[in-house]
C-alpha cells in the first residue's frame, strides 16, 4: 500500500514539474498525467480488492479445513463407538452363553382355576431346574394388572 502511494505522489509531482515547465503541448501532457493517475488509482483499488480477497479466501480455506477435521473427527468416533458396541456386544453374548451353560429350566407349571381370569385370581406358575448342579423350584404368582410376587423354595 505504501508503495502505491509512492507511485500516486511520483505522478502527482510528474504532472505538477510538467505544469511548471509551460511546454507547448502542455495538454496532452497534463492528459497523459490524467491518465497515469487514473490508471494508478485504479490498480490501487484493485489491489485492495485483491487483498480483500484473498483475505476471504483464507478464512474460507480454513473454516473448510476446520470442517473436514471435524467431520473426520466425527467419523473416528463414529467407527470407535460401532466397534465399542461390537464389543460389548460380543462380551453380552459370552454372560449368556455361560448362564445357559449353568442356569437350565427344565419344567414350567401353570396353575389356574377356570374363572381365575375373569375373577382377578392369580395364576400360579411353578419352575423347576438348576443352577450350577444344584436344583431349583421358584412359584410365583400373577393376576392382570398385579405386579408378579414369587416364594422361592431350594
Amino acid at each position: 500500500m505504501q508503495n502505491e502511494n509512492n507511485k500516486y505522489q511520483k505522478a502527482i509531482r510528474e504532472a505538477q514539474h510538467i505544469l511548471d515547465q509551460n511546454a507547448p503541448d502542455l495538454e496532452d501532457q497534463i492528459a497523459q498525467a490524467d491518465e497515469n493517475i487514473k490508471s494508478l488509482e485504479e490498480d490501487a483499488m484493485l489491489a485492495d480488492l485483491e487483498r480483500k480477497y484473498n483475505y476471504q479466501l483464507e478464512v474460507h480455506n480454513k473454516v473448510h479445513n476446520t470442517i473436514q477435521q471435524m467431520q473426520a473427527g466425527l467419523e473416528t468416533l463414529k467407527e470407535n463407538w460401532q466397534k465399542g458396541m461390537h464389543a460389548l456386544e460380543d462380551v453380552v453374548n459370552e454372560i449368556q452363553k455361560k448362564i445357559n451353560a449353568i442356569f437350565h429350566i427344565e419344567r414350567i407349571v401353570v396353575g389356574i382355576h377356570t374363572h381365575a381370569l375373569i375373577d382377578d385370581k392369580p395364576l400360579v406358575f411353578k419352575f423347576y431346574g438348576t443352577v450350577a448342579n444344584r436344583h431349583f423350584e421358584i412359584e410365583a404368582q400373577w393376576a392382570p394388572g398385579n405386579d408378579l410376587s414369587r416364594d422361592r423354595r431350594d
